[in-house]
């Protein structure tokens, strides 16, 4: 791993997940047996948008309308699917779109942005292992809000999922996004937020020295994992994974040796 170890909130987000998808995908680097679900390339296209409108500072739903679909294509090609095929746009994706800019308007952030989707790369070293890790992490929205004097962080969640209050607070990503603001930008934020334009939700979060400790503790802990390697599976939300049918036969001679695992559907 060298001098520093490269980690990002997705890197933990995966182990989190499930330490077998992280192996597949982090560590042998496998070919998924699925391509993303279609949510997914939905979630990607609307964070590309929501860039659009802050670049072009039009905060109407229209201009973010006429962006969505070259979006979708971009991201379809990416991903290797066909663009030459017609699709029609889902009627979740340009309601999440018309609550967004509802949202923008409501909570006073339809003003230029200090970041936009920008990339941030800072380096941190563990007082109890001496890891040094590079993290990485992409801030959807940094803006200081029409009538406040300091930043607030914006993250945009495009999911239906709205997370409890002790999810919230245990959320690796606004920690590391604090610390990266911090650390980066040397700016002070008031306030970290969670916008779920979906389900027009605005839920906001702090972080503390506190939580960076306990982030630092828990990477510490995982790279220890994957160096001993600890993949065991979680079976959470399998039908959310893409390697089902690898999972499937590292599953099979475990559970029932000397059976063919072709006969069996993934758990």
């Amino acid at each position: 791993m060298g001098n520093e170890i490269r980690v990002s909130y997705s890197w933990k987000y995966d182990y989190d997940w499930c330490p077998r998808r992280f192996k597949y995908k982090r560590v042998e680097k496998v070919e998924p047996d699925l391509p993303p679900p279609s949510y997914n390339l939905e979630g990607q296209a609307l964070h590309r948008v929501f860039k659009g409108v802050y670049e072009a500072q039009n905060f109407t739903f229209d201009y973010a309308y006429s962006l969505l679909k070259p979006a979708l294509v971009e991201v379809r090609k990416e991903c290797g699917l066909d663009v030459e095929k017609e699709f029609s746009l889902s009627k979740v994706s340009v309601k999440t779109l018309e609550n967004f800019i509802t949202m923008v308007h409501k909570y006073n952030i339809d003003v230029p942005a200090l970041l936009s989707e920008k990339e941030m790369v800072f380096v941190l070293t563990s007082p109890k292992s001496g890891n040094n890790y590079r993290i990485t992490s992409v801030l959807d929205l940094a803006v200081v809000p029409k009538g406040e004097q300091s930043p607030i962080i914006v993250d945009f969640k495009t999911g239906s999922y709205i997370p409890t209050e002790y999810e919230i607070q245990e959320n690796d990503q606004a920690t590391i996004y604090y610390m990266a603001t911090k650390v980066v930008l040397n700016l002070d934020v008031s306030r970290f937020v969670f916008m779920f334009p979906k389900k027009k939700k605005w839920i906001e979060t702090r972080r503390t020295s506190v939580d960076y400790e306990k982030l630092i503790h828990a990477l510490d802990v995982q790279v220890l994992k994957v160096k001993n390697k600890e993949f065991n599976p979680t079976y959470k939300n399998c039908q959310m994974c893409q390697y089902p049918e690898k999972c499937r036969k590292e599953d099979v001679p475990k559970l029932y040796p000397g059976i063919d695992s072709s006969w069996m559907i993934c758990m």
